[in-house]
């Protein structure tokens, strides 16, 4: 049985989990809010909003879709999502979709 689960994240300017624990997952989808202050950066534990360092999200204007990012795993090499970790300016939103089967 597929389950999808939304999930929406204050970002913080050090980085934080997406989740607090071992969280398997078989396709995760991030997107920062639209009308965000600055971009928002998803990586492992080292990623920052100051050197630039992982994926960044772009915030567009209030009123524009954005690009998400999508990571989606193999069969049986599900994604654990403790393992990703977001950074951004404090109070900045994310929406985070996650699959599970």
């Amino acid at each position: 049985m597929l389950t999808l689960t939304k999930v929406t994240l204050a970002v913080s300017n050090a980085p934080q989990a997406l989740a607090n624990s071992a969280t398997p997952v078989c396709k995760v989808i991030i997107q920062a809010k639209a009308g965000n202050s600055a971009s928002v950066f998803v990586g492992p534990s080292n990623v920052s909003s100051t050197n630039k360092t992982g994926y960044e999200l772009v915030t567009p204007p209030a009123a524009s879709v954005n690009f998400p990012f999508v990571l989606e795993g193999k069969a049986g090499n599900d994604i654990d999502i403790s393992q990703l970790y977001v950074v951004g300016t404090s109070g900045d939103i994310v929406n985070m979709l996650t699959y599970t089967y």
